[in-house]
């Protein structure tokens, strides 16, 4: 029997709530009337390479991308790739499902810096992102399982609170469906121009810069105004820094997981792949 996370993930969930209140009116209803938003031109297209225990990834989703798509998402086009280490030449997949390692098929080797318990994490992510086939379920899932003290436990409560189709992203992470995705993630990471050297890395319209990373890391929405023409640009692009702050308000649990003295995220605070893994 799967451990319950009701505890764990309330916080998550209710902050989500809050949040897509302040943003999923001007969305999806003004004056009454309802309005698709998909057909609208995408200023900013958004890839975010990250791995799904990394607190400086977490905080990246829960306090920059999810309070910034809640208020201009209609303009963004954002793409997920959680990240695991691949190794073509090993001869088996090691496959991790709640904790626990399995070995089959031929195929390829991953690891995760944060463990088994990440690389279940990443594949419950992508397997989310590949069922919900929606970004807004995608990016909720995602932050709410971010927002939980222990995300690798939240992925069940998180379904149900979000689509209540948990059975069909757990048969996708522990079958070959969520092998292909992860090597997918893997390839699209690995194929990056530049090469990324830590974790969020974040791809602006197709172009990654210092500048670019720093700043969609302390203000993402300055980013997608930036990127909006002058004559499209939304409401949210005028409030002051004091009302963006206030969009940043949910629980931060990926602090208590930096250790004392640890940098804030930042664009030289990331987890280096040179000091980890090569």
């Amino acid at each position: 029997m799967a451990r319950s996370t009701g505890p764990i993930v309330l916080p998550s969930l209710l902050c989500l709530a809050a949040l897509t209140a302040l943003g999923g009116a001007a969305r999806v209803f003004q004056m009454g009337r309802r309005y698709d938003f998909s057909q609208i031109p995408k200023t900013a297209r958004i890839q975010l390479y990250y791995e799904s225990l990394c607190p400086y990834s977490i905080a990246f989703i829960t306090e920059q991308l999810w309070p910034t798509f809640v208020r201009v998402g209609y303009l963004m086009d954002v793409q997920l790739v959680p990240n695991m280490v691949g190794d073509g030449s090993a001869n088996l997949v090691e496959r991790f499902a709640l904790g626990h390692r399995r070995e089959e098929e031929p195929g390829y080797h991953y690891s995760c810096q944060h463990g088994p318990e990440e690389c279940f994490g990443n594949v419950v992510q992508s397997c989310a992102a590949h069922i919900f086939n929606d970004t807004i379920l995608s990016l909720a899932f995602v932050t709410c399982m971010s927002l939980a003290q222990r995300p690798q436990e939240a992925g069940e409560e998180c379904a149900r609170g979000i689509a209540r189709n948990w059975n069909a992203i757990q048969r996708c992470a522990h079958g070959g469906t969520g092998l292909r995705l992860q090597d997918q993630m893997s390839e699209r990471t690995w194929n990056l121009d530049p090469p990324h050297h830590y974790v969020p890395w974040i791809v602006v319209n197709g172009e990654h810069t210092d500048d670019i990373q720093a700043m969609a890391q302390t203000d993402l929405l300055r980013v997608v105004c930036d990127a909006t023409p002058d004559g499209r640009k939304p409401p949210p692009c005028f409030e002051d820094m004091e009302r963006r702050r206030a969009l940043q308000s949910c629980p931060r649990p990926w602090k208590e997981r930096l250790g004392d003295g640890a940098a804030q995220p930042g664009a030289a605070a990331g987890h280096s792949l040179k000091d980890v893994w090569l």
